[in-house]
C-alpha cells in the first residue's frame, strides 16, 4: 500500500529551534545526532546530515497527515524518512527530539 504523508521537513522544524541544516552549519551538522522519541519510548538515531537535502536522498518530515487524514493511531505527529527502504527509523506518537554534540 502507498502511503502519503503531509508534515513539515524535519530540517524546517530544526532551523526554527536555532539549528539551521545548511552549508553554514555543515561541520556541526558532521559532528551532531538527533534521538527521536515516541510515547512508548521507542528511538531512533540520525546523524543530522541525513535530514540536509544535500546530504541524503530521502525526505525526513514531521508528518501531521496520512493520505491527506489524521495519523489515527500514530499520534499527531510522525516522523518519516521516504530515503529509507524500510520504517525502522519511523517514529510514531512522537515526542521529542533532541540534538546532540558527537564531541
Amino acid at each position: 500500500m502507498d502511503e502519503s504523508y503531509t508534515g513539515v521537513l524535519l530540517g524546517a522544524v530544526l532551523a526554527k529551534y536555532g539549528f539551521p541544516v545548511d552549508k553554514t552549519t555543515h561541520g556541526k551538522m558532521l559532528r551532531s545526532y538527533l534521538v527521536a522519541e515516541g510515547t512508548d519510548k521507542y528511538w531512533v538515531l540520525y546523524s543530522v546530515t541525513e535530514v540536509e537535502g544535500s546530504e541524503h536522498n530521502g525526505d525526513v518530515i514531521v508528518a501531521i497527515s496520512m493520505n491527506g487524514k489524521a495519523l489515527g493511531e500514530d499520534g499527531n505527529f510522525k516522523l518519516v524518512d521516504s530515503g529509507d527502504k524500510k520504517p525502522q527509523r519511523w517514529v510514531r506518537n512522537l515526542t521529542s527530539i533532541a540534538v546532540k554534540s558527537a564531541e
